[in-house]
């Protein structure tokens, strides 16, 4: 008997040494947590990004500024906060400025601190009385708008008309030295698509130049007028250049066929008489051919190859 009552004291024991760990998790637990509810002063390192820096203005730098301030909380923030910085976006129209380099005030600091988490800190200490940001002032002009590659047209088109762009300019802003290279906002067109319909859209700046620069618009109107072309062949005699004309000279072959793409319409009218072809001779040149070229022909039509481009020519 009494070594059945030894062992049941013996059980009674195991159980009750089990639950010391379990009382003192839950007691630290409980403990921490109050102690994390209640108010703490730390210092914190704050993350300082900026926002609606506008079109005057750019950043000199991608890299955020970094300043440590005393702030106080809960334990529960401000120990999320001692891991991960605490990050604070000031508006740069609070910004001052001074040659051309933009600063914020303590007073707009803490403001932005305490009111962006929503009055959960409160500012013990900001040793600086201004913060130097890395924003600059722009510098601004007006720039023609081009597109980024040749639109193409499918078989048996071709644009009527030059291209239209409304606004045909645009303003550009950004690191003064980056503006001077800058001769064009690129419009950024489509890619493999062969057009047989007139354009009327809306295409955006190239996004290569929006991550350099800034614009006063992003998007720009688009026009142009397209028609069903079809492609001819006409023989024409080939005539020399004014530096050749007091000269006798024999051309080898004195004409040249060429392949123009006309509108399906106007193909009928087509006439030789329309079109001039001229052999150039640079008089700095010792080469025995002259190149040929198209000087007139009808607005309309376009010339998609000349055979021979180049003949031979002999001073009699």
């Amino acid at each position: 008997m009494i070594t059945f009552s030894g062992l049941l004291r013996r059980i009674r024991s195991l159980k009750n040494t089990r639950s010391i760990p379990l009382f003192l998790f839950l007691s630290i637990f409980i403990w921490l947590s109050s102690v994390l509810s209640e108010s703490h002063t730390a210092k914190i390192n704050i993350d300082f990004d900026f926002i609606e820096i506008g079109f005057d203005k750019y950043q000199a730098e991608s890299k955020s500024s970094f300043s440590e301030v005393v702030l106080t909380g809960t334990g529960f923030r401000l120990l999320f906060y001692r891991l991960v910085p605490l990050r604070v976006y000031l508006s740069m129209s609070n910004a001052i400025v001074r040659e051309g380099h933009y600063y914020f005030e303590r007073k707009e600091i803490v403001k932005a601190i305490e009111s962006q988490h929503r009055n959960a800190f409160r500012v013990r200490e900001f040793r600086s009385e201004i913060l130097s940001t890395p924003i600059r002032k722009s510098k601004i002009k007006k720039v023609p708008v081009r597109l980024d590659y040749d639109l193409q047209t499918a078989d048996g088109f071709a644009w009527t008309d030059s291209i239209t762009f409304t606004p045909d300019s645009l303003l550009v802003s950004g690191k003064p030295s980056a503006i001077d290279t800058l001769h064009y906002a690129l419009i950024e067109s489509p890619k493999d698509m062969s057009f047989t319909t007139p354009i009327n859209q809306r295409m955006s700046v190239s996004p290569k130049l929006l991550k350099l620069y800034s614009f006063n618009l992003e998007n720009i109107h688009v026009q142009r007028k397209i028609a069903r072309y079809t492609q001819i062949e006409i023989r024409l005699p080939i005539e020399t250049s004014d530096s050749l004309n007091a000269v006798d000279v024999q051309l080898i072959p004195a004409f040249a066929e060429i392949s123009l793409r006309v509108p399906v319409k106007r193909a009928r009218d087509i006439e030789a008489a329309d079109f001039k072809l001229i052999g150039y001779y640079a008089e700095d040149s010792e080469s025995n051919f002259l190149d040929v070229k198209v000087v007139e022909m009808p607005n309309d039509v376009a010339v998609k190859d000349i055979k021979p481009k180049r003949v031979r020519y002999f001073i009699n």
